[in-house]
């Protein structure tokens, strides 16, 4: 190859790097922020000014890609947004870019659009906070946002967020898997000023109570740590909550998997402790159900309503009798309420720990079960004998024949041909003894 070729082909490659660069943008800056034309891919990740929250990729389950926000300084990833929650990149992450057009897309590994952020205004940079909220900020005005996460959240408020309105929080469908899940946080659409908590985005499953001056009249506990500010205006019901001075620790408001409310904070730098729940009454966590070993484990009877087959406490049955639907549920008893008796009502059935403090159930259990093990052998019994007997009937008479007692036993044929001098004569009705020279001697 001459040195004129060798160069046009050396050209040919910067071109063609520079074009790919370019296609994508150029490296993500380190830092906070994401300029116009730059992306991020892979690895690569930017934090917030003093480290607590981290964006970039992850992937909860090895195959599914998606962009999230995390705490950075914990060892236990914990998501607190995700984009692209229902359109996650298969196999690899994807690119996230921002446009010089001041759009924000996250690419497939193959070009395709999966997720974007289409706003009127032109942003000129986007933002991670400190606060966890990430934000494009307009290009005229880099002061001014123009599209913020906290407008879009996932399953969780954090302190200083603004939640109400016509937003919603979603609960994850696993812990493998951030798609929607059964469970939402919203304003009460009647107009109460409340939230509830709907399953399935038709049965309105648990509320917080209204709004009285400083807590939700259904949330007792929650002011003891948390400073909670409620807006009610024409734009809807607004609520949001920072910690009190005196608390340091990290902190998150999050919708379960279940359908619960929790206030979690991270303590002693070790691990996520639950500090507040809801919802919860006296039949919330009666039992200890962490027995694995079934003969560890029996079921108690209790007048109580459970929602429906999605939340209930380790496992639980009901049967309406007589003819009445047979219903079977598993999870968390959030939703356990006492119920008073009546005739259409049944009792529910729940499996407990053999620890748990012992009822006159167990009585009658034990009394009916060893009237079903009588009623078994009695049938077994029942079903030998007539076997016997019928076995009894098949057989040859002769072979039931008493030789014990004389008087009682069976002739032969030889020796009836003997005694009636073959068979010139009728036997009378006497009793006979054979003996020995084959005369038979009379005993009337």
């Amino acid at each position: 190859m001459g040195n004129r070729a060798k160069l046009c082909f050396t050209l040919f490659l910067v071109v063609t790097v520079f074009s790919h660069l370019k296609s994508y943008g150029a490296a993500v800056e380190a830092g906070d922020t994401l300029s116009l034309g730059a992306s991020l891919a892979g690895n690569q990740t930017i934090f917030s000014k003093n480290g607590t929250f981290e964006l970039g990729f992850f992937s909860p389950n090895g195959s599914n890609w998606y962009i999230g926000i995390w705490y950075a300084k914990i060892p236990e990833k914990t998501i607190v947004w995700v984009a692209n929650r229902e359109t996650p990149a298969r196999n690899r992450s994807g690119v996230l870019k921002l446009s010089r057009e001041g759009n924000l897309v996250l690419f497939d590994t193959e070009g395709a659009s999966i997720w974007s952020v289409n706003m009127s205004k032109k942003a000129s940079r986007a933002v991670i906070l400190d606060s966890g909220n990430f934000l494009m900020l307009s290009g005229n005005n880099k002061s001014e946002t123009v599209w913020q996460c906290f407008d879009n959240p996932l399953n969780a408020v954090l302190p200083g967020m603004r939640f109400g309105g016509q937003q919603k929080l979603v609960s994850w469908k696993n812990s493998l898997d951030p798609a929607p899940g059964l469970f939402s946080l919203h304003v009460d659409p009647s107009g109460a000023k409340q939230f509830v908590v709907t399953w399935n985005n038709s049965v309105q499953y648990w509320e917080t109570g209204t709004w009285e001056d400083k807590i939700f009249s259904g949330l007792p506990g929650l002011n003891k740590s948390f400073h909670m500010i409620v807006e009610s205006s024409s734009s809807g019901l607004y609520f949001s909550y920072t910690l009190k001075p005196e608390y340091t620790v990290l902190s998150r408001y999050v919708l379960t998997k279940f359908g619960g409310m929790q206030v979690n904070a991270f303590v002693d730098g070790s691990k996520w402790n639950t500090y507040w729940s809801q919802p919860g009454d006296a039949c919330a966590s009666p039992f200890n159900c962490d027995a694995q070993n079934s003969s560890t484990e029996r079921f108690v009877d209790l007048s109580v309503t459970l929602a429906n087959d999605y939340a209930s406490s380790c496992t639980a049955f009901s049967f309406s009798q007589p003819s009445g639907p047979c219903q079977i549920w598993s999870g968390d008893s959030l939703n356990m309420r006492n119920s008073p008796p009546s005739e259409s009502s049944s009792n529910v059935s729940i499996r407990v720990g053999a620890s748990e403090p012992p009822t006159k159930r167990k009585t009658f259990s034990i009394v009916g079960t060893v009237l079903r093990i009588v009623g078994a052998l009695t049938v077994v019994l029942g079903i030998f004998s007539v076997f016997i007997w019928r076995r009894n009937q098949l057989l040859p008479k002769d072979r039931y024949a008493d030789s014990s007692n004389s008087f009682l036993r069976m002739f032969s044929y030889e020796e009836l041909k003997i005694a009636t001098r073959n068979f010139k004569f009728e036997l009378a009705l006497v009793h006979f003894a054979l003996i020995s020279d084959g005369r038979l001697s009379d005993f009337r």
